[in-house]
């Protein structure tokens, strides 16, 4: 996500934010946007509910690039589950695959 981010600046001519935060934790994310003058991507299902709360703006910038796929990772030799593979089966129904 972070060089998505960086290429998406550069993409515009921009230089990036000299100091940035990153950070996988969405309430984490929000907290600290709360009473800063920092930006954030969030999904946008997020971002409308933090927006519904009157919490936060939503700037209407797509980003030009987007995340490449994303694949299910296991461990070798180890018996997949009856969880995982529900778990499984449900990511890849979700993809369309």
């Amino acid at each position: 996500m972070r060089r998505l981010i960086d290429r998406s600046f550069e993409d515009a001519g921009v230089a990036p934010p000299p100091s940035t935060i990153e950070s996988a934790a969405v309430l984490m994310t929000t907290s600290l946007l709360a009473d800063s003058e920092l930006i954030a991507v969030l999904p946008a299902s997020v971002a409308a509910y933090y927006r519904s709360l009157g919490a936060l703006a939503v700037l209407p910038l797509p980003l030009p690039r987007k995340l490449g796929p994303y694949g299910i990772v296991t461990r070798r030799g180890r018996p997949v589950t009856a969880s995982m593979s529900v778990l499984i089966d449900a990511l890849r129904a979700a993809s369309g695959r």
